[in-house]
């Protein structure tokens, strides 16, 4: 096992795909007991799909058991098709779509799911499948027609623009009930309009917040933390293509719990990488507020990740 992990990619796919094949021949059919006991095996298994997503095709035709225990995996995390930790969304969504198996096959396996740009067809059939997620990430704007699939969910981080869907109380009320890590895709800036009223009201909603991202006017900053009493950090965020928000570095020295980050990374990929217990932005962003709180941020105003932070 150690010598499959250990080789390089392609030696290592050969080797596991033969030793899938012989293990499937072993067995003797799809139903066969066990070789060796049941819990090894299945750490075996998991472990090279883990770590070897490309030989999942291989690892899905050893046995019955061994093929639940890959799509258990497989579909575990839905993100971009460049990604080979993770199942494309294309992928699911023909599943999905083409009725193969049943809604419960999906309910129970995926997780983590990222809707991608510019993919609008049958969404609410999609999300209402997925009713077991814990993460989700939708780079689209919501229309009003999806909502009832986003009824079911109840997501315990969450990526998605908020403004078409600060008018439903009732939804954000059960979509947002179990969320702790809130990500606010909305590219402008929120300053003191009635959208941000909406908006306030919304956090006050929500009552296992205790990480916000979000792009927002300074002068939010107090209402955001008096609307929301569970948060923790808040995270002024912007794309690297906006202004940077570094103009009045020392406004808010005297809290600890903020901070300033500038996306220049590929989204998708932290998204995955946090999801599937990786470093991301918000573990970035613990680690730095954890340090601050220990005087180790120099000087002590600084609200934004240097390099020399080790972070």
């Amino acid at each position: 096992m150690d010598r499959l992990l250990d080789e390089s990619s392609e030696s290592s796919l050969s080797a596991i795909n033969s030793l899938a094949l012989d293990y499937s021949d072993n067995l003797g059919g799809p139903q066969a007991s066990p070789v060796l006991p049941i819990e090894l095996e299945r750490e075996i298994f998991d472990t090279v799909a883990y770590l070897h997503s490309e030989a999942m095709p291989s690892l899905l035709l050893v046995c019955r058991r061994v093929y639940d225990w890959v799509t258990k995996i497989k579909y575990r995390t839905i993100g971009p098709s460049y990604i080979p930790s993770c199942c494309s969304f294309h992928e699911l969504e023909r599943g999905i779509l083409s009725m193969s198996k049943p809604t419960s096959f999906f309910r129970d396996r995926v997780r983590h799911l990222h809707i991608p740009w510019g993919h609008r067809v049958e969404m609410r059939e999609l999300l209402s499948t997925c009713s077991s997620v814990t993460a989700l990430a939708v780079m689209i704007v919501l229309d009003p027609s999806v909502f009832s699939g986003l009824s079911v969910l109840r997501p315990r981080r969450a990526n998605l623009a908020l403004t078409s869907l600060l008018n439903h109380t009732n939804l954000c009320r059960s979509l947002f009930s179990c969320t702790t890590h809130l990500h606010d895709l909305d590219m402008r800036t929120f300053e003191s309009n009635p959208t941000t009223d909406r908006w306030l009201s919304f956090l006050s909603l929500l009552p296992a917040l205790t990480h916000l991202a979000a792009p927002m006017s300074p002068d939010l900053v107090p209402l955001v933390f008096a609307s929301c009493k569970t948060l923790e950090i808040l995270i002024y965020i912007q794309s690297f293509l906006g202004p940077s928000p570094f103009k009045e570095p020392d406004r808010f020295t005297d809290d600890e719990r903020i901070l300033y980050m500038i996306i220049t990374w590929d989204y998708a990929q932290n998204w995955v990488t946090g999801v599937q217990g990786g470093t991301d932005f918000w573990v970035r962003a613990d680690k730095f507020v954890a340090m601050r709180r220990r005087g180790q941020i120099k000087p002590c105003s600084r609200c934004w990740i240097e390099d020399e932070d080790g972070i």
